[in-house]
């Protein structure tokens, strides 16, 4: 038994199967919300991976300029791992995730 949901507020989720005015089961519908959120939160961490390397490459040798730059590379990469993990718990649980 699924839950059939309208469209919110009658937006379509960017990159998605999820148009506005449709209706799809809920598992769906959490699924087409965690592939945006994915698509986003990767080029987040790319972007962050790529700002940490910037900092370390112009750390010119601070310590504490190269920890910081550190910190940065590994919140990007735990983030990815994060997102690898939701993706393990929602497939798990029944919803849709492409």
């Amino acid at each position: 038994m699924s839950i059939i949901l309208p469209a919110v507020i009658g937006v379509t989720i960017p990159g998605t199967n999820c148009q506005a005015g449709s209706e799809v089961a809920l598992p769906q519908y959490i699924g087409c919300i965690y592939e945006f959120a994915t698509y986003l939160a990767i080029g987040l961490a790319i972007l962050m991976i790529i700002w940490g390397g910037y900092r370390y490459i112009t750390s010119q040798g601070n310590p504490d300029a190269l920890g910081e730059a550190k910190e940065i590379i590994g919140g990007a990469i735990i983030g990815l791992m994060v997102l690898l993990l939701a993706y393990l718990i929602l497939s798990q649980i029944g919803v849709v995730v492409k």
